[in-house]
């Protein structure tokens, strides 16, 4: 009994974490209704950076390039819930939603549906 709640006890340390309990609101919220169209999309300010702050926070794991010697992070876009909680984790405000990708950037759409081998919009 006492395992348990050490284990209850250190998972109620990390649900205070404002980060976590946005990413399970996010979680809820798309299983309960699942975007159509997600995409959210990795631009140039990434490049070199790679701060994975993202990756640690989204909650359907689809941010790729954590230990890899990738340029950059990827978002796959049929992955992706479009719940938007690495938005506000990016240090470098590199992540978009792509209706949102200036002009500058769209090939960033591109080279993200192509990483992973998809067919771009």
């Amino acid at each position: 009994m006492s395992d348990r709640r050490d284990f209850l006890k250190g998972l109620g340390a990390l649900a205070l974490t404002p980060q976590f309990l946005r990413a399970q609101e996010a979680k809820a919220e798309a299983i309960a209704q699942p975007s159509l169209n997600p995409a959210h999309i990795i631009c140039e300010p990434c490049i070199g950076v790679k701060d994975t702050a993202c990756v640690d926070v989204c909650p359907v794991n689809c941010i790729y390039g954590k230990g890899e010697k990738w340029d950059q992070l990827f978002i796959h876009p049929k992955e992706c819930i479009d719940c938007g909680v690495c938005v506000d984790a990016c240090p470098v405000e590199a992540i978009l939603p792509m209706e949102e990708v200036p002009d500058k950037w769209k090939a960033y759409i591109a080279k993200s549906y192509k990483h992973f081998g998809l067919t771009p919009p």
